[in-house]
């Protein structure tokens, strides 16, 4: 971060007792001192393997810091992004939106989504573009890789969707995983699509002065 302070947040599955543990873990360190562990979120319920929480992080100007992850209603089956906050470089968070997203993801695990990666970018005007992956449980063996594109004006407390592509590939790799960052004036996106039938990997890029153009 801008002050020196190394940050990563990682996700921990405990499988003991019933129901199992899952939460979203913010490790944080002052410069030259050792890492801390403050928990952004904790779901009792138990969850399907394939579905994690995939979290995110992104610092603001004012050295606020910004955290998204999955969240699973496993009795409806269904998942949404959850979005959190931090004024003190990690060490506490609290919850600022329950559901980011325009609309809960279908997780139904023979007609629904596997949840994958969250990457965001973060523009001076506290635009944030939002790349999220899921695949079909719908085509296992084979996958139909799903990226999405969301758009936000309120510095990601809720989203709106932008685009959503699709792409068919013809085994069980898994493709599609996006990274994003903003320099220079500009949103960069890439992801690589891994596919067998391509021969291996293809990257992608792309570039948007705006998260709500595609």
């Amino acid at each position: 971060l801008v002050d020196g302070h190394k940050l990563g947040v990682i996700y921990h599955h405990v499988k003991s007792g019933t129901p199992n543990n899952t939460r979203v873990s913010f490790s944080y360190r002052s410069v030259g001192g050792t890492w801390a562990t403050a928990t952004v979120y904790k779901q009792s319920a138990v969850i399907p393997n394939s579905q994690l929480f995939h979290p995110c992080f992104l610092e603001l100007d004012s050295g606020e810091l910004l955290c998204w992850h999955w969240i699973y209603d496993t009795t409806n089956d269904k998942a949404q992004i959850r979005q959190h906050i931090s004024r003190d470089q990690g060490a506490t968070w609290t919850m600022a939106s329950t559901a980011c997203l325009p609309g809960a993801i279908d997780i139904d695990s023979s007609s629904g989504n596997s949840t994958g990666r969250i990457r965001a970018a973060i523009d001076p005007n506290g635009n944030v573009l939002m790349m999220v992956y899921i695949s079909d449980n719908a085509s296992v063996p084979n996958v139909i890789d799903k990226l999405r594109q969301y758009a936000s004006s309120n510095f990601g407390a809720t989203f709106t969707l932008v685009k959503a592509a699709s792409q068919d590939i013809t085994d069980n790799e898994t493709g599609l995983q996006p990274d994003i960052f903003y320099k220079d004036g500009l949103f960069h996106a890439f992801w690589i699509r891994r596919d067998n039938a391509l021969g291996g990997s293809k990257a992608y890029l792309y570039k948007s002065a705006s998260a709500f153009t595609n």
